[in-house]
């Protein structure tokens, strides 16, 4: 079926040193650069696998989600591939539940968190990172980092200003408004 259009059949893996695939919020992963298939039940994962150890090469695949979805088979089935995952959540609830609503009205931390809770108590494939979007009001990096990191339990934490709408005047006042000392 899919593995049968040109864009996936005409993958050379003999010509790809290594590959990182990433999927950023949706069933999308990437076989080699630039070429992007969209996932049904890890069929392109699978494929991309088999392809690329059958010249002796391995491909990697990342992947940023909410969470929100994750369950024990899902987990399970991402570190059986080894995937490097990266959770968006923008710090403890009172931080995250301003920005990240459900289509309820309602703040998303709790499942989040309770998600985070399985899948860091499971996932041993490769270390979970966190994601943070910094935003206005959202600007205070330790107190965020020592949640994630030290209550929640993230091997990594990662900070990124918000990229789309009005930022330009938020992120200049970020990145010039560090604590003076003295």
């Amino acid at each position: 079926m899919w593995a049968s259009t040109p864009a996936v059949s005409a993958v050379v893996p003999w010509k790809i040193r290594r590959t990182c695939s990433v999927a950023l919020g949706g069933p999308v992963v990437a076989v080699a650069p630039g070429i992007l298939v969209a996932a049904a039940d890890g069929e392109v994962v699978e494929f991309a696998e088999k392809r690329f150890a059958e010249i002796g090469k391995r491909v990697d695949f990342s992947l940023t989600t909410n969470a929100t979805l994750l369950d024990e088979k899902t987990i399970a089935w991402l570190g059986a591939h080894r995937f490097g995952i990266a959770v968006s959540i923008d710090g403890p609830k009172a931080v995250h539940d301003r920005n990240r609503i459900t289509v309820g009205g309602k703040g998303s931390y709790e499942t989040v968190a309770r998600k985070v809770r399985l899948l860091l108590g499971s996932y041993r494939a490769r270390p979970v990172g966190a994601r943070v979007t910094l935003t206005h009001g959202t600007t205070d990096v330790i107190g965020i980092w020592d949640h994630l990191f030290n209550e929640l339990g993230f091997a990594e934490v990662g900070f990124a200003p918000v990229t789309a709408g009005d930022t330009l005047v938020y992120v200049v006042d970020i990145l010039y408004a560090a604590p003076q000392s003295g």
